[in-house]
């Protein structure tokens, strides 16, 4: 594929409608050029063609990243899942859920995979005792109070002790 007045060449259309949009100041849906980016932009948000109307409240938008925007703002909604919600908090709570949140806090049980968003549902996973390890808060607390008795000691053997004088 290539361009009339253009040398470079393309093997994907994507590419070439990109270099056509870009370079060339072409509009790929109507196939008209323009003599520069601001004649373009503004054929873009006049052109009844390009204009993306919300179906709440019949605003339009240039592109479908401004409309998910205003939805997201304006209306609660969650453009990645498709959900409304009624108020923006309820909103923001489910955008930190596990839907759209990673896990990447690892239980730390040697035969355990589970991974958990926060520290409170690792600390959930080891309280009800389903960790395939058998690992459990009771058994990390023992380990690190073991742990904190061996340093203690250590150090108090390691300290010179002063005399009196």
């Amino acid at each position: 594929m290539r361009l009339i007045s253009c040398t470079q060449r393309f093997s994907e259309q994507d590419d070439l409608d990109e270099h056509r949009e870009e370079a060339h100041y072409c509009c790929i849906e109507c196939d008209r050029h323009f003599v520069n980016e601001g004649a373009l932009e503004q054929h873009r948000q006049t052109s009844s063609k390009h204009c993306i109307e919300c179906p709440t409240c019949d605003d339009t938008f240039s592109s479908e990243d401004d409309l998910n925007e205003h939805r997201a703002e304006e209306h609660n909604r969650c453009t990645e899942c498709e959900r409304d919600f009624q108020s923006k908090q309820n909103l923001q709570t489910h955008l930190k859920s596990s839907v759209h949140q990673d896990r990447t806090l690892p239980c730390p049980g040697r035969e355990c995979t589970k991974r958990f968003m926060s520290g409170s549902g690792l600390l959930l996973h080891l309280e009800s005792g389903t960790c395939s390890s058998k690992l459990t808060l009771e058994r990390i607390k023992s380990n690190m109070v073991g742990r904190a008795r061996r340093i203690s000691s250590q150090s108090q053997k390691a300290t010179p002790r002063r005399r009196p004088q």
